[in-house]
């Protein structure tokens, strides 16, 4: 008895020691000594139209956002993202004309209306968060391979959820990872932007001067474990167009 009591003993040492090394090497390889994030925008105002008599002539704001959340490896563990396009006009005789402010994609949620013309039928925001889904476990260069041609997704990402052109956010996700620092907390369980676009100081052209539109963002990207902010980058943007008193476009 005292023999198979010792051999008894003896096996549940040793089970306890493998089921405890076993724990310790999962943990290693899977769990992150340090989180890092990351607040990245990729900003473009190149479309711009003149005015003519018949038509507005127009400066567009593109403004890709991401926010990472990066493990130790700079592997990116969590991506939200979103995209603005704010419109602003001036007429043939150099008058301006522009909103008090501008709502994002993800904003606009179903009322943005991209389901319908989607080949495979998903609205914005849901093929945006198709492609953060997809750029998870990724490095900066595992996520610009992700890009086909003319800005597409490739087949992976088509597969994933996504149609749309990714290589605004690629770029935007670049800058967030270059951007990511160490953050103290390691429980996060969600990320969030926040666009706030509005209108900033106009002025109608004149004969010896240009006239301008400004617009004023401010973006936020926040960390959150169970509701509660944990960690939150903020960075302000000032985009100005210009325009003579025929309407023509002078933006730089």
């Amino acid at each position: 008895m005292k023999k198979f009591l010792s051999l008894f003993l003896f096996l549940i040492t040793i089970f306890s020691v493998v089921s405890l090394a076993g724990c310790g090497k999962n943990k290693t390889e899977t769990q992150s000594d340090y989180l890092e994030l990351g607040l990245g925008i990729y900003s473009d105002i190149s479309n711009t139209s003149n005015a003519t008599a018949q038509e507005n002539g127009k400066g567009e704001h593109t403004e890709a956002v991401a926010v990472v959340l990066l493990d130790d490896n700079k592997k990116i563990v969590n991506c939200f993202l979103d995209t603005a396009e704010n419109v602003v006009n001036y007429t043939s005789q150099g008058e301006f004309k522009v909103a008090e402010s501008f709502t994002s994609k993800r904003q606009l949620g179903d009322s943005y209306n991209m389901k319908q013309a989607s080949p495979i039928k998903l609205e914005w925001y849901q093929q945006a968060d198709a492609f953060a889904k997809a750029v998870k476990g990724k490095t900066v260069d595992e996520v610009k391979a992700l890009v086909a041609d003319n800005g597409k997704p490739n087949r992976q990402v088509i597969t994933a959820g996504c149609t749309i052109n990714i290589s605004d956010f690629v770029k935007a996700i670049e800058k967030a990872i270059e951007n990511a620092e160490k953050i103290e907390s390691k429980a996060v369980d969600s990320l969030s932007v926040k666009i706030e676009t509005t209108k900033g100081e106009c002025k109608n052209a004149t004969e010896n001067e240009d006239g301008f539109i400004e617009l004023k963002s401010v973006v936020t990207a926040t960390a959150l474990s169970e509701s509660k902010q944990v960690e939150s980058k903020s960075e302000e943007l000032s985009i100005k167009f210009t325009f003579d008193k025929e309407g023509k476009s002078t933006t730089k």
